[in-house]
């Protein structure tokens, strides 16, 4: 019995998040993943969200691990219409913005070294996914640092 009231509590928590047997936060076949310090992380959840307020893009991605730490979010500013494009953290094109964070169980690490987003399908709703590539060197608190490489996502759009 405590089974089965554990496995509709996590279908539960997994609809909320409108997660789905393709590993995402959207349609089936939706993904995300990445290696971090070399292991590979697949999320259970992943979504992605645009909005749009006067004449900025901004693009939010969630990658939700079953952790509480190692979720990453990445969040990405550009002015409108976003379009394909680079984010580098070192040589940021005017207008634009890149934040990356990755949950270490009490809060949040972001970014201070390196990381680089390419988004090569913008997506939209109801339409093709957004699709693309990261990487990061995440500084942790206290000390030491966090390597995400071979990061890719795949995920429908939301508003």
């Amino acid at each position: 019995m405590r089974r089965v009231l554990a496995g509709a509590v996590v279908f539960a928590i997994g609809l909320s998040l409108n997660c789905s047997s393709g590993g995402g936060g959207s349609p089936s076949g939706a993904q995300m993943s990445w290696l971090e310090d070399g292991i590979s992380v697949t999320p259970f959840g992943a979504d992605a969200t645009l909005t749009s307020s006067n004449g900025v893009d901004s693009l939010r991605i969630d990658g939700l691990t079953q952790v509480a730490a190692g979720s990453v979010t990445i969040i990405l500013g550009a002015a409108s219409p976003f379009a394909p494009q680079t984010f580098d953290c070192n040589q940021l094109a005017s207008g634009q913005t890149v934040t990356i964070s990755r949950a270490n169980g009490t809060g949040f690490d972001i970014t201070d070294q390196s990381c680089k987003v390419v988004v090569t399908q913008v997506g939209k709703v109801g339409g093709p996914s957004l699709m693309g590539t990261f990487e990061a060197v995440i500084s942790l608190t206290p000390s030491g640092t966090k390597t995400l490489s071979n990061g890719v996502f795949n995920i429908a759009v939301q508003m």
